[in-house]
């Protein structure tokens, strides 16, 4: 087994204990706090993953681990982007199901609206890097 295999091995299960601990924090850990602050905290716990991304992303760390073709998304930065997805898909089921101060219409539209400006400002930032390319 070469040694990028083992590199790629133990990011990806790295990756899976990471995304377990978030489930374990959002269940276990922070529902002695209120159903904002638990949101709160897998929001910062989003950014903070979306940050590192960020960060590893213009290093020498930030490589792909295959250098085969269908496996060139699969990097260290891709996996810290999807941990960052993770903690915002969590805090949203939050505060579509803990939150009781508000409406579910009312939720549902925020949920939608956050998601699908998500979706345009990704789009938006695809555009740039090609007009820039």
């Amino acid at each position: 087994m070469s040694e990028r295999n083992v590199h790629g091995i133990l990011t990806f299960s790295g990756f899976m204990i990471s995304v377990l601990t978030i489930f374990y924090f959002a269940t276990e850990y922070i529902p002695p706090l209120s159903p904002w602050s638990r949101i709160a905290a897998l929001v910062l716990l989003a950014v903070a993953f979306a940050a590192f991304a960020f960060y590893v992303q213009s290093t020498s760390v930030g490589g792909p681990f295959f250098d085969v073709d269908h496996m060139r998304w699969l990097r260290p930065s891709n996996m810290f982007y999807l941990l960052a997805v993770v903690a915002i898909v969590i805090a949203d089921g939050l505060f579509i199901f803990d939150i009781e101060d508000l409406a579910r219409p009312l939720k549902v539209l925020v949920s939608l609206g956050i998601g699908v400006g998500l979706v345009f400002f990704a789009a938006r930032m695809r555009r740039s890097e090609t007009v820039a390319e």
